[in-house]
């Protein structure tokens, strides 16, 4: 009978704690809200222009475009960095994001990444940003094309842009192409 009595006892600890536990996570330990919307009313414009220029010269290739592509997903450090070299190369990339990027739509080979650049001033950061971004896609033998933020975009301009950018098929770079070090200093 005693014995029953302890499990008993035990069991509603148990339960008690448990229940202290779940009452301790509240909504408040998770801060986070939605943002409502992935892009801005000026990167949604420039997005449906570069959509709008790739639905109307289909002729060419099956294109697609992909909005705010993390760079670690498109580009990672070289097989040749290794330990503490090798994630600070990957620190570098791991948290910024390309703005645009154009992929075959059949296999999703990348053929061209699109940045806005957004008027002309610029801060300091964003030209740190913008230069970063540029030895990058340098290193990595992707192409880069920069657009001035606009209000309307002419779709044959833009076209002409990503035509003489846009990589073949054939020249993308093969999987694992090296950052060099040197990319990585500030």
């Amino acid at each position: 009978m005693e014995n029953v009595l302890y499990i008993v006892i035990i069991a509603l600890l148990i339960v008690a704690i448990f229940a202290w536990f779940r009452s301790r996570q509240l909504p408040s330990d998770f801060p986070y809200q939605s943002q409502g919307r992935l892009l801005t009313p000026s990167e949604m414009s420039f997005y449906h222009a570069i959509q709008n220029t790739l639905l109307a010269h289909r002729n060419v290739d099956d294109l697609a475009v992909f909005a705010k592509v993390r760079i670690a997903d498109v580009i990672s450090p070289g097989k040749a960095l290794v330990g503490t070299d090798w994630q600070d190369a990957n620190a570098r990339i791991s948290s910024k994001h390309f703005d645009f990027v154009i992929c075959s739509a059949e296999d999703s080979q990348i053929r061209l990444i699109v940045e806005g650049d957004a008027g002309n001033q610029r801060s300091v950061k964003k030209l740190r940003r913008d230069h970063f971004l540029d030895q990058v896609c340098a290193s990595a033998s992707l192409p880069l094309l920069r657009v001035p933020s606009q209000p309307n975009y002419d779709a044959e301009e833009l076209w002409s842009n990503i035509s003489s950018k846009l990589l073949k098929p054939s020249e993308n770079p093969a999987e694992g192409n090296s950052l060099k070090v040197d990319a990585f200093q500030s």
